[in-house]
């Protein structure tokens, strides 16, 4: 998957890309498998966002990866307000450009 770097500190990738490529695995998949898929599980890096448009099901943006750092300015804003602990204890994650 190509990554693609628009402004110093960002990096995202085509989220179209993406979801073309799990549609390819699956349909290897099921050209090799005659029987079909009993389940499906997508493992990532976590840290990768896409948001969806609900109504045309395309993405608003590109996927947004986890070298992106465009969020470091409001990150250290939330830590320096404290919200740290927070938003760990509610998430198992500390704030993070990521």
């Amino acid at each position: 998957m190509a990554s693609s770097y628009p402004r110093p500190g960002w990096a995202e990738q085509s989220a179209l890309d993406i979801w073309a490529s799990v549609q390819a695995v699956i349909a290897d998949i099921m050209a090799r498998v005659p029987a079909g898929i009993a389940g499906i599980a997508i493992a990532n890096q976590r840290e990768t966002l896409v948001v969806w448009d609900a109504q045309t099901s395309q993405p608003i943006c590109p996927a947004i990866i986890w070298q992106c750092r465009r969020t470091a300015d409001a990150s250290a804003a939330l830590h320096a307000a404290g919200h740290n602990a927070a938003v760990e204890a509610a998430t198992g994650l500390a704030i993070n450009p990521l």
